[in-house]
């Protein structure tokens, strides 16, 4: 679950032909109040501009209210519109916010979030060399659809876990003297209520075995490399402006 970090509520970097306009948005079940610039917000995603500029009781009143959303990780979003990037972080409830604002940045259309939030959470697990725990694992799978990008990175992290550090095997059958049985329970709790997620780690299992000559393939991206630029983003095809602006 995310953790419940200090918001953002004051803006900071302010353009000046912002307005004056304002509106409301309390986030969370404890209605934790952010007060942002109208023009912003609805010029972020047709979520918030559909709701602000409609006919809705949003509209009329300035006021909207996201009692299902975490306020920490509403912090990062609205830190991210007034800043045009992400807070810095190094713990694992950073992590955790990461994950979950690349799902409401899912939730509200906003493709571009979406990608920066997930160059972060790559780079954030390479630089400490972390991986995904299986709780964090079944959280996700349930909060994302079948052809989630966050889905494939979650499980692609977490199968390679199990990998790391083998190099590559004449006889894949090694791998299995390398898990220990503790490993084999936490799989069985993990996979044995989730039809769609066992079929989906067996898969990536499977592929992982057959790179075994070639090396096992770290999702975790360097900037040094153009590897994993676009595996995981959720823009369309020759959209990618990382990926342009590191082969020029």
């Amino acid at each position: 679950m995310a953790s419940e970090a200090q918001p953002v509520t004051t803006p900071v970097a302010l353009e000046p032909n912002l307005g004056n306009k304002m509106v409301t948005i309390y986030v969370g079940p404890k209605r934790k109040e952010f007060t942002i610039h109208k023009k912003l917000i609805c010029g972020s995603a047709d979520y918030f501009e559909k709701a602000f500029n409609g006919d809705f009781k949003e509209g009329r009143e300035g006021i909207m209210y996201l009692p299902e959303d975490n306020s920490g990780v509403f912090s990062f979003f609205v830190d991210w519109l007034y800043r045009s990037t992400l807070p810095a972080g190094h713990t694992q409830p950073y992590l955790a916010n990461l994950y979950h604002l690349w799902i409401f940045a899912t939730k509200i259309c906003h493709t571009k979030l979406a990608d920066n939030v997930m160059d972060r959470i790559q780079d954030t697990c390479k630089e400490h060399h972390w991986f995904i725990s299986d709780e964090l694992l079944k959280e996700i799978w349930g909060l994302t659809e079948t052809e989630s990008k966050l889905r494939r990175w979650a499980i692609d992290l977490n199968v390679y876990q199990m990998f790391e550090n083998k190099g590559s095997m004449e006889d894949v059958d090694d791998i299995f003297w390398h898990i220990d049985d503790n490993r084999y329970k936490d799989l069985w709790k993990l996979l044995q209520n989730d039809f769609d997620l066992f079929k989906t780690f067996l898969i990536k299992f499977e592929y992982m075995t057959q790179c075994r000559n070639e090396g096992f393939p770290d999702p975790r991206r360097s900037r040094e490399s153009n590897q994993w630029y676009c595996t995981y983003h959720s823009h369309e095809e020759e959209k990618c402006v990382a990926a342009r602006l590191k082969l020029k």
